[in-house]
């Protein structure tokens, strides 16, 4: 009988060990929509729209609410992935989707959330614009 004990306590002790250890990251994904205003979902205070399934997103994961963008694309994207401002992303304007000899957009020296995210060894990727 105390062998048996024994045999469950270690058991237990061991299984608890792994889950100690096994430190599951958090998944995480962003979902940055345009031409969207603060407060154009009803979990943001909207009234006059239907939003039941961004809502439902956004009451079950961590909810933004002091983040600042520009009010045109490629300028707040670019803040979205550098943490900074967009003039201090180097794209204080829209990006010029035509080719040109001018390199215009975010720099590769840049650091981006997506390469933070993969030096903490996340899978990363993107989809969309």
């Amino acid at each position: 009988m105390k062998h048996y004990l024994y045999s469950i306590l270690f058991t237990i002790i061991i299984s608890n060990v792994h889950v100690l250890y096994s430190q599951q990251k958090p998944n995480v994904i962003i979902i940055y929509t345009d031409d969207q205003g603060s407060i154009d979902l009803n979990s943001f205070g909207a009234k006059d729209l239907q939003t039941p399934n961004l809502d439902r997103i956004v009451n079950s994961g961590i909810k933004f609410t002091q983040f600042y963008g520009s009010p045109i694309c490629s300028p707040s994207r670019a803040s979205l992935l550098t943490g900074k401002t967009p003039q201090k992303a180097g794209v204080p304007g829209n990006v010029d989707p035509k080719p040109s000899k001018i390199i215009n957009g975010l720099s590769g020296n840049q650091y981006t959330m997506a390469e933070m995210f993969r030096d903490a060894n996340y899978k990363t990727a993107h989809i969309g614009k």
